[in-house]
């Protein structure tokens, strides 16, 4: 399981999954990017095309909080991975980047520009609540599934126009915006 005994492994069909949340569209370089970043005290790997998100826990990477990897290298380990190869906290390590966010920055050498979305935010706060009736891209539903390894999935909903919080084993954690009506 991804994430048993503190570490991430992600198999290549979860690292599929990861780059079908992490954007490839480069009008907005930085979503095409996975940022290293911290939520609720955990070190995550987070993706996101501004639909849907995920992040996903990552042990032993607290010193670079703030870097991020470009999606061309992640794509370049799904495409040379066999199908037993897993995606691991020492891959983050080892293809993670510096990042600038200041123009006035002279060491720019080397590392990626821009600031990534304050996407902890969005997370809403308090109690969930009971829906009726909410429209959600079944898509969605089914990455997410794939990146928590087919494991349960806990929806939490906070209303009608609020984003979909899906909760998976070992602290992953996926946001889905809901659906314009």
């Amino acid at each position: 399981k991804p994430g048993g005994n503190n570490i991430m492994n992600l198999t290549k069909r979860q690292v599929k999954a990861f780059l079908s949340v992490l954007s490839d569209d480069s009008t907005r370089p930085v979503l095409t990017q996975a940022s290293i970043e911290l939520y609720n005290g955990v070190t995550h790997i987070v993706a996101t095309d501004g639909y849907t998100l995920a992040a996903i826990p990552v042990n032993g990477v607290a010193d670079i909080i703030g870097h991020r990897i470009e999606r061309s290298d992640i794509v370049k380990w799904y495409k040379l991975a066999s199908a037993k190869d897993t995606f691991t906290d020492e891959n983050v390590r080892e293809l993670a980047r510096p990042t600038y966010t200041d123009f006035g920055d002279n060491d720019t050498d080397g590392k990626l520009y821009g600031k990534y979305p304050e996407w902890q935010k969005l997370i809403p706060s308090g109690d969930s609540v009971d829906m009726s009736t909410i429209s959600i891209n079944s898509e969605y539903l089914l990455t997410m599934q794939t990146l928590i390894n087919n494991g349960p999935l806990m929806l939490n909903f906070y209303g009608k126009n609020a984003p979909v919080v899906i909760r998976g084993v070992n602290n992953m954690l996926c946001v889905v915006m809901p659906c314009k009506s």
